[in-house]
This record gives C-alpha cells, structure tokens and sequence, in this order.
C-alpha cells in the first residue's frame, strides 16, 4: 500500500491545500495547468466521475467544461470541505458524495469520462481492480502517472518540499520512490508496460499522452 490514506486526513488536507496554491507550489502550478490543458479538451460536454479527488480542486477548475461532474471521495471530511467549497461559487452542475470506487452502483457505462486522482500515492494495492471498478462505469478512464525517470527525482523532490506542512518533514529516495520519513507519504512511479499489462488482463486498450516533465496521462478504454 503506497499511503495510509485514512490515518493521515488532517495533514493530507493541508498538504491539498497547499499543492492547490500557486502562491506556494510553483511546480504543482505548472503541472495542474498542464493536466487541465489536456483534460479540457476531452470533457467537454461529458458526464464526468472523478474519482479520489481530496477537496474537490479538479472539479472547480472543470465544472465549467463538462456538463456534469459527480465526484466521489472515501473521506466525509474531505467531502463536507468540498460542499462548502462549491456554495461559494456558482457551480450547479457538481455532486460530491462520499463513497468507494471499488463499489460503485451506477449502471454500466453510465458516465462518458472517469477520472482517477491519487494513482501516484493512492490508497489500493490493487491497481487493476480499481481500473477494473471504473471502466465498468464509464467509456474513458484517465489517470495521470509518473514515469520511472531518475533525471526528474530532483523537480518532484523540490515539489513535495514546496508542499510540506510547517513541521520538519525528511525524504528518502529508493530508486524512483520517494518516501516521506515521518509521516505518510509515498510516491511512486509506473512503467509505462505495467500499465498496458494491466490494460491486456482486464481487455482495455491505453494509450499514453506527455503532459509535463515524467508526468503522463493515460486513456484506456474497452476493446
């Protein structure tokens, strides 16, 4: 398991925070421009499922693109954060509820686009199934990934640093992982093979667009 996603909500919640303000991370900035450059283009006039998505940051910046968005996050103070969020703007076409994608009752195929937050640090072991739980449910899923390149260690180093909470954080570097020493983090990077060996065992096809340094996205979709 890459984080304890549950154990750490109140420092999650500020690290989100600040990854979202372009005041503090200069190089969250420049990514999150890229990745809504590129999901822009593919949500418009969607119904859109956004999964694992923190406090709703993604939504507000894509509301006005797609023609609904629902989003669904496992932690309710995350989700009562998100609601209270949305009242001060005048989105009418986004739905925060709290749930798990792993149990998701809508129809099949009832949403056009699923998109999928916190692949690099998310809370499941098992990445197939959860890309598994989301096709069943939409046409297209798009997740964003890091690619295993050592050259770029240095910029996600700087980000995470840019990131950290006021308590004295320390960083460990395995290979292409970084870890957090003191508390929860955990990021890790994917080879662009093990997803597509993914895609082959649950009959999906992927494709793999560069949106930003080692930052790639990824559309899979059934065969």
């Amino acid at each position: 398991m890459a984080v304890n996603y549950h154990g750490n909500p109140e420092k999650i919640a500020r690290m989100l925070r600040n990854a979202h303000n372009p005041e503090v991370c200069t190089i969250r900035k420049d990514f999150f421009q890229a990745e809504f450059d590129f999901l822009k283009q593919h949500i418009r006039w969607k119904d859109v499922l956004i999964a694992w998505s923190g406090l709703g940051h993604d939504s507000f910046e894509l509301a006005e693109y797609c023609t609904y968005i629902t989003w669904i996050e496992l932690i309710q103070a995350f989700v009562d954060e998100a609601n209270e969020n949305v009242k001060k703007t005048n989105y009418t076409n986004i739905s925060f509820i709290q749930g798990d994608v792993f149990k998701l009752e809508y129809p099949d195929k009832h949403f056009d686009i699923a998109i999928l937050n916190m692949w690099t640090i998310g809370n499941f072991d098992d990445k197939e199934k959860v890309i598994a739980s989301l096709l069943r449910v939409a046409k297209i899923v798009y997740f964003w990934f890091r690619v295993p390149e050592e050259k770029d260690i240095p910029l996600r180093l700087k980000m995470y640093e840019e990131e950290k909470t006021l308590e004295e954080i320390s960083f460990q570097i395995e290979g292409t992982t970084i870890k957090e020493m003191v508390s929860w983090l955990e990021s890790n990077c994917t080879a662009e093979e093990d997803i597509q060996d993914i895609s082959k065992k649950i009959w999906a096809k992927v494709s793999f667009y560069p949106i930003f340094k080692s930052f790639t996205m990824a559309e899979v979709s059934a065969l």
